[in-house]
């Protein structure tokens, strides 16, 4: 309704988007600041703001472009993953976490990604993990947020400089051909 399209998105300042969503949103400027770094590093990888190219890649590497992207936290790369493109994925946020914690379905030392990690064994890929999701969403949705999560800082962002260490490459060699002595 007040954006074009995802490009237009991209290029808007962080305030403007607040405005939409307006100030009373759950930390409105810092996840605006993550979205619009993640836009942007799509745009730099793709020229584009349309990530064509992953959706055409394996689940795996999918997944891996998504946890390596700007600004993402785990619960977006695994949203994403589910919602978009249709992979294995069960998201959970801080307060799925701390709600499940808190009757004793996991143990309260475990992250939100470590939750999801334990969470997918319990289902084949193929499964209708999207229906997982909907039903801890809903039932997160439904309970009182705890006071450990209204009082916490920020989620933490995926260490993305380790995990594109994997993605750096050598420059390429020049090859040098010999020539064969006459």
């Amino acid at each position: 309704e007040h954006m074009v399209d995802n490009n237009e998105l991209r290029v808007s300042h962080t305030q403007e988007i607040v405005d939409v969503i307006g100030e009373d949103y759950p930390r409105a400027h810092w996840r605006v600041e993550r979205m619009l770094e993640s836009l942007r590093d799509v745009y730099l990888r793709e020229h584009d703001h349309k990530m064509v190219k992953v959706a055409s890649q394996a689940k795996k590497e999918q997944r891996h472009y998504l946890d390596t992207l700007t600004g993402v936290t785990p619960y977006v790369a695994a949203s994403v993953m589910l919602l978009c493109f249709g992979g294995h994925a069960i998201p959970v946020d801080d307060k799925l976490a701390a709600v499940l914690a808190r009757e004793g379905a996991v143990d309260e030392d475990l992250s939100p990604a470590e939750i999801e990690a334990l969470m997918l064994r319990k289902f084949k890929a193929g499964e209708p993990s999207i229906e997982a999701h909907l039903l801890l969403q809903a039932w997160s949705d439904g309970c009182k947020t705890p006071a450990s999560v209204l009082d916490a800082p920020e989620p933490q962002l995926l260490e993305v400089d380790a995990l594109r260490e994997d993605q750096k490459r050598e420059p390429a060699k020049k090859k040098t051909t010999k020539k064969k002595a006459k």
